[in-house]
């Protein structure tokens, strides 16, 4: 079985994306279309990715002589072989424009990421939280945050602080899903309720 049936097989991931194989996506998580994830990049469960949405790219360092990669990646293939004569390449972790482009992306569980959006290399997207179509994440998102715009900003929460919390807590996501699918989806405070429920039996 190829790797693209296999993904699709479990998590529901269509065939014509590009994903590469270092990373991680917990169950019932999906991802449209032409969406490209980098290496190491952490996805939680129940996470809804659109279309042409991009996670993980880094920046080019701008204070070197040049913001081409020829001078820290040699990719004759990519952009042509530069001079006849070996030379060194700088180490590009030394040059980031920050230490979190070092680090992998990570989302959360319960987040939903809408087409064309744009997550940099080092972000963290917490629990619930929703990108909106076409913003560009350069700046960590809170749980159940509403975020939108380039840059993206906060334009609301999804529940009242109170709730946010509880839910943060309970962490539904981790019920099995036979429990799941008895909630009342359209009743927070009941699905806190049970939540409070089943966990507290366990």
């Amino acid at each position: 079985m190829s790797f693209f049936k296999y993904l699709k097989r479990k998590f529901g991931i269509t065939r014509y994306e590009r994903i590469q194989k270092k990373y991680n996506i917990g169950k019932h998580s999906y991802i449209n279309n032409h969406t490209e994830i980098t290496p190491q990049t952490k996805i939680g469960k129940f996470c809804s990715i659109a279309d042409y949405v991009c996670i993980g790219m880094g920046s080019h360092p701008l204070s070197l002589l040049s913001t081409h990669p020829f001078i820290y990646w040699r990719n004759d293939d990519l952009y042509g072989k530069v001079g006849s004569k070996p030379y060194k390449l700088l180490n590009l972790n030394e040059h980031r424009v920050s230490e979190k482009e070092n680090n992998p992306v990570i989302i959360g569980n319960d987040v939903y990421i809408a087409y064309g959006a744009f997550i940099k290399k080092g972000i963290v997207v917490g629990d619930g939280a929703v990108i909106g179509a076409g913003s560009i994440v350069v700046k960590d998102v809170p749980p159940y945050a509403v975020v939108a715009g380039n840059p993206a900003k906060v334009i609301r929460y999804r529940f009242d602080e109170n709730t946010i919390a509880k839910l943060l807590n309970l962490k539904w996501w981790d019920c099995p899903d036979d429990f799941i699918t008895t909630l009342p989806f359209d009743d927070i405070n009941k699905c806190i309720s049970m939540l409070e429920d089943f966990w507290s039996k366990q």
